[in-house]
């Protein structure tokens, strides 16, 4: 957002002329900053990049990484190997984990943050995560009866560069099904049109058939002579009274009929 947008703005304009001391009290500004979740543009910096090099710079460094990529388990296992941290950090830094997990599952069952996260009860879980949604970081709810949490969104992470050639194909890959999904739809999208105008073909033949019955019958209808009959109602009356028991005659043939009963 445009918070972290400005914090990352500023700790990358402070990074280009930090050295030494001035760089490692930079890293803990950034890993305590309130609005900023991402360290990759930091940590690509000359200038913090070589505190890698330097025994009293690499805790630093090491740090940073963590808070880019690394989650409370990573602290627990390098903690002595790094440099002391405030409870603000080390909450920053289970709320970073919390961010990891929800990105991999939609449903978080508390048992497993707890371990995870390293809490000891419930209670302090649930503020964890309230705070996480309450600032954007996720998008879920809590199932106190289920005891879980669904996910319904979640930001992402800083990725490892060595990473990036795995994510590329994953992506490719992604690209690559996209595309032929897509020309399956089409194919199908052409069938449906070429079975609609067949079916609209069949409709307009069909119609014309009928409408040209509709024309003979009144054609021949016009030419009728009714004879003893005083309307074609009344023909047609007399036609099926006389027709019940027996197969129906043709018009033609009841017309000879009715000119020799004359």
């Amino acid at each position: 957002d445009a918070l972290e947008a400005q914090a990352i703005e500023q700790f990358t304009a402070l990074g280009k002329t930090a050295h030494a001391k001035a760089a490692m009290a930079l890293v803990a500004q950034a890993t305590s900053h309130p609005n900023l979740f991402v360290f990759g543009e930091i940590l690509e910096l000359p200038n913090i990049a070589e505190l890698a090099s330097l025994p009293d710079g690499k805790p630093w460094h090491d740090l940073l990484r963590l808070f880019a990529y690394g989650t409370y388990h990573d602290y627990l296992q390098n903690e002595q190997a790094l440099p002391q941290i405030s409870e603000g950090q080390l909450r920053k830094l289970k709320t970073l984990t919390l961010i990891g997990v929800a990105s991999q599952h939609k449903i978080l069952p508390y048992d497993l943050l707890l371990e995870q996260l390293g809490m000891p009860d419930v209670r302090e879980l649930e503020d964890l995560i309230i705070e996480a949604i309450y600032t954007g970081l996720i998008r879920g709810k809590l199932d106190q009866k289920s005891r879980h949490l669904e996910v319904h969104y979640s930001r992402g992470r800083d990725v490892q560069p060595e990473r990036v050639p795995e994510l590329m194909n994953t992506l490719q890959h992604w690209c690559e099904n996209s595309e032929r999904l897509l020309r399956e739809i089409r194919t199908k999208a052409d069938d449906v049109a070429t079975a609609q105008e067949q079916h609209r073909e069949y409709q307009r033949n069909l119609s014309a058939k009928v409408a040209g019955i509709r024309t003979a019958v009144r054609a021949q209808e016009s030419m009728m002579p009714l004879g003893e009959f005083d309307s074609l109602d009344h023909y047609r009356e007399e036609e099926a009274r006389r027709g019940k028991g027996r197969p129906r005659m043709r018009t033609m043939e009841y017309m000879q009929d009715a000119e020799r009963r004359r």
